[in-house]
């Protein structure tokens, strides 16, 4: 239970330290009065990891982090030989606290385990980078009772997709003709994100759209994006007039309310 309540909170930051031996599996926490399972693992450099079903929502949490004075967060993942590459992140409450924009990729990528290089763009005294070295434990059940939990896909020919769109989310060719006009749910809280993927049938029009993250979870504001979609509309910009092939997209929506008691909702870049 320390160790969940560690991995939601501000953890101790020691850029220096090496990380922790593997273990056998992540450590796997449940809740069932809130309905929340949650695998998660720790390093002696402070950083924490962490895969969360809660009542239907699913997130991928990181801790320890250096605190952000923004809400947006860029971090560099690179697993092995791999090429590094760059997720998209929100900082929660705790600024040294963020959640992903598209969680369940995320998920299905940290359970194979191996050597992980997380870097913090910047995040320096000096501006430089911050980069931690972690080998990550492979998850052989762990994680995959979060995703089950959340009734997310153990495999999903998805993730080829989502991370082949650009960063506004559109795929090449589209454009959009009626921008989703998001209104402020109603809601105790003073802000929130929502990440959607859709697919954008012949006419431009979405349907099938899935709630990839939100964030809080039980903010209404998934909803409110959900709604928004109903009346937007993509069109072709490489050939103006022509029918759309059904394709993918993805949509972010942030929400905020200023000190003054006015809300906003605007769109923004996604980073995988």
């Amino acid at each position: 239970m320390r160790r969940a309540v560690l991995l939601m909170a501000s953890v101790a930051f020691a850029p220096s330290a090496s990380a922790q031996d593997a273990a056998r599996d992540w450590d796997l926490h449940g809740d069932a009065s809130t309905r929340t399972t949650m695998a998660y693992t720790e390093f002696s450099n402070g950083l924490g990891l962490g895969f969360r079903c809660r009542n239907g929502d699913f997130s991928a949490v990181v801790s320890g982090l250096p605190a952000s004075p923004t809400e947006r967060r860029t971090l560099r993942l690179k697993f092995g030989d791999e090429d590094a590459y760059e997720t998209g992140w929100n900082s929660t409450t705790e600024p040294t606290v963020a959640v992903a924009d598209i969680p369940a990729p995320l998920a299905r990528t940290f359970r194979k385990g191996g050597s992980l290089r997380l870097t913090v763009p910047g995040a320096a005294a000096n501006g430089r980078d911050i980069t931690y070295v972690v080998d990550l434990p492979s998850s052989s059940s762990a994680i995959d009772e979060t995703l089950t939990r959340c009734e997310k896909p153990l495999t999903d020919p998805r993730d080829a997709e989502l991370d082949a769109l650009p960063d506004n989310g559109l795929p090449s060719g589209l454009s959009w003709q009626t921008r989703p006009r998001i209104r402020y749910p109603e809601t105790r809280y003073a802000r929130g994100h929502v990440v959607l993927s859709c697919i954008a049938d012949q006419s431009g029009r979405a349907r099938d759209c899935v709630i990839e993250s939100e964030h809080p979870h039980d903010g209404r504001f998934g909803r409110a994006t959900l709604d928004a979609m109903d009346g937007a509309r993509l069109s072709n910009s490489a050939q103006p007039g022509a029918p759309l092939r059904p394709v993918r997209f993805v949509f972010r929506a942030h929400f905020t309310m200023d000190q003054q008691g006015t809300p906003s909702a605007a769109s923004g870049l996604i980073r995988r």
